[in-house]
């Protein structure tokens, strides 16, 4: 019977109605797009789950997870420490994106938010870039992925 409880629907619940939009558009030019983004922690496929502790001294944080299909998935791990006025720029990050079944950690992230409010809108754009040599500082960057983001955290 406690089937019931583990089976909740990816549309709602009375506490995270769920909504939002997360996007990723991929360097190859392939775009993605969920509109379900919601507190419920979920593994299904088109759900994004949404995490926060914006106030915590040592670890400030927003968190995106989720998958677009079974092949492409994005998590964006925003430590808002880092964050310096609507830009938050990390090198050796804890975001992560698959992209056709191929998995990268970028070494680069670069996130501008357009509403950084909590509870409440959180909303911007995002880019990650790997790089040609993890150790060589003068390597160049080569764009991964770049998408958006926007929730209303409650």
């Amino acid at each position: 019977m406690h089937f019931f409880a583990c089976s909740k629907s990816s549309s709602s619940s009375n506490s995270d109605p769920g909504g939002g939009t997360i996007t990723m558009k991929t360097a190859s030019g392939a775009s993605y797009s969920s509109s379900n983004i919601t507190r419920v922690l979920q593994t299904t496929t088109g759900v994004f789950f949404f995490n926060a502790d914006p106030f915590d001294s040592y670890r400030k944080f927003y968190y995106f997870s989720g998958s677009f299909d079974v092949n492409n998935s994005l998590t964006l791990d925003l430590y808002l420490n880092a964050l310096s006025g609507t830009s938050l720029v990390t090198r050796n990050t804890g975001c992560s994106v698959i992209i056709n079944n191929k998995y990268y950690y970028p070494i680069k992230s670069v996130v501008n938010f357009t509403s950084n409010v909590y509870p409440g809108r959180i909303a911007g754009n995002y880019s990650f870039y790997d790089d040609n040599n993890l150790y060589d500082d003068n390597s160049p960057r080569v764009l991964l992925c770049s998408g958006t983001f926007d929730y209303n955290a409650k």
